[in-house]
């Protein structure tokens, strides 16, 4: 065997073992976790709560078909399964729907837009990458996705009218 072929499979075995302690220290880091309680510029106070969980697969899932946010194919190792938020020690109702399509979660950020509670939300990495901004009003929540590869598109928005999301006297 040559030099170069020595080379060659010395090379990809240890490509193979970078990818596979990767994927290894991908699997068996913390699930993200957020958990913040504040006041905003306006005087209202806040409470959020974001978390994630790993991900159990079923045998009948699929993977995935680009409606998950977070990853760019194949199954999500965590993703985020809780998503509370209090107003003036109000809770807000948020469906599941609006946050458990996130997965692998880096940063939450929190501020405040003509007097609304913004939540944001990154996570992913490349092309998988998120911006989610969750904005709450008065009886709705609105949530605008961002591709981190475009992040000058919304890529999703959508708004869950409810007459439970932020209840104002």
């Amino acid at each position: 065997m040559s030099n170069n072929a020595r080379r060659l499979i010395l090379s990809a075995a240890l490509l193979y073992a970078t990818l596979l302690l990767t994927a290894v220290a991908l699997a068996l880091a913390s699930p993200f976790s957020f958990d913040k309680s504040g006041v905003l510029p306006s005087g209202k106070k806040f409470s959020v709560t974001i978390s994630e969980s790993p991900y159990k697969r079923h045998p009948d899932d699929l993977p995935d078909d680009g409606s998950r946010w977070g990853i760019d194919g194949g199954f999500p190792t965590p993703y985020c399964t809780t998503f509370a938020v209090k107003i003036d020690g109000k809770p807000v109702n948020l469906l599941r729907k609006s946050f458990q399509d996130l997965s692998h979660l880096n940063s939450v950020e929190i501020s405040e837009e003509n007097r609304n509670l913004v939540v944001s939300v990154q996570g992913g990495d490349a092309a998988g990458s998120f911006d989610a901004r969750f904005i709450f009003r008065e009886f709705e929540v609105e949530r605008i996705v961002r591709s981190g590869e475009f992040p000058n598109s919304i890529w999703e928005r959508t708004v869950y009218h409810n007459s439970l999301a932020v209840d104002v006297d």
